[in-house]
This record gives structure tokens, C-alpha cells and sequence, in this order.
């Protein structure tokens, strides 16, 4: 008679989100794959929204400016 409590089956219901959990967690694929997600949700929020932008263009400027003094070229704005 097969019944719930076969040994095929997971010992409860929902363990194949916690083998998925296990997976992220202590895989190396896994930490890579939550990084690669946390670093483009990063970029998305600071593409899509006004004030990512305006960090963006601010950074951005910054390089330039500290380039600029390192290699002695003039500030182009």
C-alpha cells in the first residue's frame, strides 16, 4: 500500500524550497548566482530611478576630475 509515508517521497511538504535554499546558500554557483541578482537590482535602481542618476552622474564627474589631476589634463567641464 503506498501511502505519503513512502521513502520517495520528501519528508514534507515544501522541502524542495528548502533544498533550493541550501543550494544558494552553500554552493558557490549559488552565492554567485545571489550576487549577480543583488548588483543588477543595484543597477536597476540606479538607471530607472532620478536620484540613482543623479549618485551616477555625481560618481562619474568624480572620476573624471581625480583623472584629470592625476595625468594633468584640463577639466573638461
Amino acid at each position: 500500500m503506498n501511502t505519503l509515508q513512502n521513502k520517495e517521497w520528501p519528508e514534507r511538504i515544501g522541502s524542495g524550497a528548502r533544498d533550493v535554499c541550501d543550494w544558494l546558500q552553500f554552493t558557490a554557483l549559488g552565492q554567485l548566482f545571489c550576487l549577480a541578482v543583488f548588483f543588477y537590482g543595484l543597477f536597476a535602481l540606479i538607471v530607472f530611478t532620478e536620484p540613482g542618476l543623479k549618485i551616477a552622474e555625481y560618481l562619474i564627474e568624480l572620476v573624471v576630475m581625480i583623472g584629470c589631476n592625476l595625468f594633468g589634463a584640463p577639466y573638461p567641464y
